[in-house]
């Protein structure tokens, strides 16, 4: 039989043991602390011709390194390294969501060794929104992208958006990064850029111009020779005396593949016939 003293002793330890638990906790957690290194899935850049049979020893992603420092910093700043606590993780999944870049985040965990992994999905960069003197990175839904402090985008890197109807998404705190740009203009823009860069000729489109948009439907392709392409309606969008889709991008091609005249400065290829206004002025 276990005698009424030790039953007392069991029963005093059992308490001690409870209470001491939380603080017991938190010293465990700042011992086992480790420095955060946050990693993502970071999204891959697709392989060269050619290099698809290769197996690459280590895949590179196209997200330049200043960004994945700022997303891992702004991970960082929400994150705390007791292994034990798991609000941060949320705050951080909410942070990250609040640049832009991701359309989800499947999942934000621990893992041994101060890690924490991120899996996510990616919003991928299609163009660049010029408005009212400042430049916005957008992905193909006209989603605004966060970029790190005074990091413009590289001039000629991404085709330009010009002349959008609305101002960037935001609110009283200033751009709301993730929210599409509104009024569908800039989309229609970043649609047609989408399938006429795609060409062989491509590459001599640098931008699209939306002035004309909201007042005839009308959009205009900029080239590297200063010369305005007037397409016409958006993608998938026929207007009346418009010839077809496929009859203009006949047409554009055989434009771009000219060497084009500086006093060629406005071409209209949607009419049933080619327009070329050599008097329209340089903007």
């Amino acid at each position: 039989m276990i005698r009424a003293g030790a039953v007392i002793l069991l029963l005093a330890a059992g308490v001690a043991l409870a209470t001491a638990g939380p603080s017991l906790q938190r010293t465990v957690a700042r011992a086992t602390a480790l420095p955060l290194d946050v990693r993502f899935n970071w999204p891959l850049a697709a392989p060269a011709p050619g290099e698809e049979r290769i197996k690459r020893r280590r895949p590179e992603t196209w997200l330049p390194a200043k960004v994945q420092h700022m997303l891992a910093d702004t991970a960082r700043a929400d994150l705390v390294a007791d292994p034990f606590e798991q609000g941060s993780l949320e705050r951080a999944r909410q942070s990250l969501l609040d640049t832009g870049w991701f359309t989800s985040i499947d999942s934000i965990r621990r893992e041994p060794g101060g890690i924490v992994r991120v899996s996510a999905q990616w919003r991928v960069p299609a163009a660049v929104v010029s408005h009212n003197g400042r430049e916005f990175l957008v992905a193909r839904g006209g989603e605004v992208l966060r970029l790190p402090s005074r990091t413009p985008v590289a001039k000629g890197s991404m085709p330009v958006v010009l002349a959008p109807h609305h101002a960037p998404p935001g609110d009283a705190l200033g751009i709301v990064y993730g929210q599409p740009w509104g009024g569908g203009d800039v989309q229609a823009g970043i649609a047609l850029l989408e399938r006429v860069i795609a060409m062989p000729e491509g590459k001599r489109i640098t931008g699209v111009d939306l002035s004309l948009y909201m007042k005839t439907g009308h959009l205009t392709l900029l080239t590297d020779a200063g010369s305005k392409i007037v397409w016409g309606s958006a993608v998938n969008e026929l207007g009346p005396g418009e010839v077809t889709f496929e009859r203009r991008k006949a047409r554009l091609r055989e434009i771009l593949a000219q060497r084009l005249d500086h006093s060629e400065r406005r071409i209209a290829i949607y009419p049933p016939v080619v327009l070329v206004d050599k008097t329209a002025s340089r903007e």
